[in-house]
């Protein structure tokens, strides 16, 4: 405990005249410097003058008998309570914790002491890098096809609405050329050029959107406000965030579930990881940057705040440190540069076949981004023919 601070206090007190006020004695007062220091509680200065005001113990003696009781009674209560919660709330966290370290324990297909990172395998790279999601479903992260066959075929209809092998074809290849990357971007970058006034103006419209037309709320609005407040506030550094891995390593996730359930080959499945590895490791510094961004785009998407918010925050922290904590967890086994080899767009001759994609004109080839045009020049090449813009 702190000391009773005495600033402003003179002690020994100075003599006052009981016939003049302390304001109009001119001459220093006499003290004897022998005498022993006054302890009256009406000292000016130190406390005030005592009055008759009951104390409270002296408040409840005055009190009928039973109105004590139950005052009293109160107290523990509440004392009580508080106890108690606070007792649940470290048992919530004790178990909370307990629940995140089963539920992201990372399995391997053989033995992790065997494992040489000198010597690593074409997919550990790629592998690696979609553990994000695979620490989830208790499956080996250095597996092609995932051992959670009907948690691969669940996610692929509720998520993303895929039931069939073309379906998944068209959303990887919106994955690959379009994702969320592109539209999060610019949309970031516009809010952030907003000057004041026209951000107010912005974020009363969204508000509105948020309320929803009829007054109930709108749960897409008032995900737009949400991002909106936080691209405005550079929270968390999503003024600099790069959305790359968000789109490329649910690619990763979905070829994974595609072969796991049929929908795709090995070989194409394979062929697929090899095609964004380049770029993945090209974007980002090392497992911590990729992983980082990974969540601070999913944070993004998530659109969440309050309780959920944070629960989700604490799942993808607990996450990230078992991917990274050695022995078991890849990125500290793994090497970053492990090289991979390079892909044969085989994703284009699936396209084909199912007639999902065709050469780009001139005007589409004008605003396409450089897997557009990268897979425009596989089309063409496979077609025999030449490009005409």
């Amino acid at each position: 405990m702190g000391a009773f601070p005495r600033d402003g206090i003179t002690w020994p007190p100075p003599a006052v005249s009981p016939s003049a006020p302390a304001a109009a004695s001119s001459a220093a007062p006499s003290v004897d410097p022998t005498a022993t220091p006054s302890l009256d509680p009406t000292t000016p200065a130190i406390l005030p003058a005592p009055t008759d005001a009951p104390l409270i113990g002296d408040s409840l003696q005055a009190q009928p008998p039973w109105l004590a009781v139950i005052v009293l009674g109160l107290v523990f209560a509440l004392t009580a309570l508080g106890i108690a919660r606070w007792i649940v709330e470290k048992a919530r966290a004790r178990n909370g914790r307990a629940d995140l370290d089963a539920h992201h324990t990372v399995h391997w297909d053989g033995d992790p002491s065997a494992y040489s990172p000198g010597s690593p395998g074409p997919l550990d790279w790629p592998l690696a890098a979609g553990a994000v999601f695979s620490i989830c479903q208790g499956s080996p992260w250095n597996r092609l096809r995932s051992t959670a066959v009907e948690q691969c075929r669940a996610g692929l209809v509720e998520a993303w609405g895929v039931r069939t092998r073309a379906e998944l074809l068209a959303t990887l290849h919106w994955l690959l050329t379009e994702g969320h990357r592109y539209p999060y971007g610019n949309q970031r970058d516009a809010w952030l050029a907003l000057d004041p006034a026209a951000a107010r103006a912005e974020e009363e419209r969204l508000t509105g959107l948020a309320a929803g037309p009829d007054g109930r709320g709108s749960p897409a609005g008032a995900e737009e406000l949400w991002r909106f407040r936080r691209v405005r506030a550079r929270s968390r550094g999503i003024d600099r965030a790069d959305f790359t891995a968000w789109d490329l390593l649910r690619l990763v996730m979905l070829a994974r579930s595609g072969a796991t359930v049929g929908h795709l080959s090995d070989d194409e499945a394979r062929d697929l990881l090899l095609m964004v590895a380049p770029e993945l490791r090209a974007a980002y510094t090392g497992w911590t940057d990729l992983g980082g961004q990974f969540m601070l785009a999913r944070w993004y998407w998530n659109g969440m705040g309050g309780e959920a918010g944070r629960a989700s925050d604490v799942h993808d922290a607990h996450a990230l440190t078992a991917l990274q904590a050695p022995p078991a967890g890849p990125w500290a086994r793994v090497p970053w540069e492990a090289p991979s080899p390079p892909s044969r767009l085989m994703l284009v001759d699936a396209l084909l076949a199912e007639e999902l994609i065709t050469p780009l004109t001139a005007s589409e080839a004008a605003d396409a981004g450089p897997w557009e045009l990268a897979l425009d020049a596989a089309v063409n090449e496979r077609l025999g023919r030449h490009r005409q813009w």
